[in-house]
């Protein structure tokens, strides 16, 4: 949800170079994801598989318009919402609450981050990791 965010962020300082400040991006979430332990409640599986949908959802941010952070807020907090551990007093009838909550902490993370970042000194940076090829300077598939 924060990559979608921070994508969105981005995404008008990277100009012609949008799918590169993406993939950028999403090598520099990864490495931070590689950089942690696999957690002994989930085993190596089902961090991998979780790595792999990370991957996946982040490049599909290629193909679509920007997404405001109520929109993340909304189209994931049903899932998010019923794999975080609550506390004991909160329940289903709590949804609308948790899920504004989780509205607001996106928008928060936003804010602080189009505040605090140099947003085109960032996605140049993001851009210069993966390796800029024009359509007509691809390689050819070997013969």
């Amino acid at each position: 949800m924060v990559g979608t965010v921070v994508e969105a962020a981005l995404r008008p300082y990277a100009g012609d170079n949008a799918h590169a400040v993406l993939f950028g991006l999403i090598a520099e979430i990864l490495e931070n994801f590689d950089r942690r332990p696999v957690p002994r409640s989930i085993g190596d599986a089902d961090w991998r598989a979780a790595r792999a949908y990370i991957e996946r959802s982040l490049s599909d941010l290629a193909e679509q318009p920007t997404t405001s952070a109520e929109t993340v807020a909304r189209d994931h907090s049903s899932f998010y919402l019923a794999i975080m551990p609550l506390h004991p007093k909160l329940g289903a009838d709590n949804f609308a609450a948790l899920s504004s909550q989780l509205k607001l902490a996106l928008l928060q993370i936003q804010e602080a981050f189009g505040q605090r970042a140099n947003l085109p000194a960032l996605a140049n940076e993001l851009a210069g990791r993966v390796p800029k090829v024009e359509a007509h300077e691809a390689p050819s598939a070997p013969a």
